[in-house]
């Protein structure tokens, strides 16, 4: 059953990956935050400053047409992009973002949607799911995994539209920074992310990597998506 899963897992991912192959879409080049890279481990400024700001309006989105036409018609897209580099030291870098609209507006969407600490009474993946101090604290344990994982990071919880800031200072991924955007069109709430990550080597290949990313970020904004209409 696992390998069915697993093999499933990947299938969907390389279709999601050679579908935005095809189109536009702009990635962050740098970190939203300075971000320095001392002994094998990355080490962030002492005060991140996790203001929200003004959204990035649908107009000004870095997709295509075509991109955005899929998304109001129900479809999420994203992309996932890992490359890695051996000298001076061994080095991975993720690239990724992920776009999707809610049916209804961002008033509505938001009631759900910005509970982040009952994550994991929706998401199959998210097994325990906390929200204490502006941080997310998310463990993750599933069949489609590699490994058990937890996930902690800053991000300020979602109450209306805006671009709200995100870094990853502990543990799995540490100095992941970028942002959730969150802004309206035609009365529907539209839900894009983007960030960056360099770091030392994870222990996973650069396509583990990218396929995981992309299926389980698809897997979780579609889920929120469909349980808070």
């Amino acid at each position: 059953m696992k390998i069915f899963n697993y093999t499933s897992v990947i299938l969907v991912a390389v279709f999601c990956l050679s579908f935005i192959a095809e189109t536009k879409v702009t990635h962050l080049d740098k970190p939203i935050f300075p971000i320095e890279f001392v002994n094998g481990q990355n080490v962030l400024p002492p005060n991140i400053d996790l203001t929200v700001t003004k959204e990035i309006p649908y107009s000004e989105l870095p997709y295509s047409f075509e991109i955005l036409k899929s998304v109001e018609n129900g479809d999420i897209v994203g992309e996932s992009d890992v490359t890695s580099t051996e000298k001076p030291v061994e080095k991975q870098k993720l690239l990724f973002n992920i776009v999707g609209m809610h049916k209804r507006e961002c008033k509505f969407a938001l009631r759900t949607i910005a509970k982040y600490e009952e994550y994991s009474k929706h998401i199959s993946f998210i097994k325990k799911s906390s929200y204490n101090d502006g941080r997310v604290d998310f463990y993750l344990a599933s069949s489609i995994l590699p490994v058990k994982m937890r996930l902690s990071f800053k991000l300020p919880r979602m109450t209306s539209v805006g671009k709200y800031p995100l870094v990853f200072d502990n543990g799995f991924l540490m100095g992941l920074t970028g942002f959730i955007n969150v802004t309206e069109q035609n009365n529907r709430c539209l839900f894009y992310s983007t960030v960056y990550w360099e770091g030392g080597a994870t222990g996973f290949s650069n396509m583990t990597l990218e396929l995981f990313s992309s299926t389980l970020s698809h897997m979780a904004l579609n889920t929120l998506l469909k349980m808070s209409n």
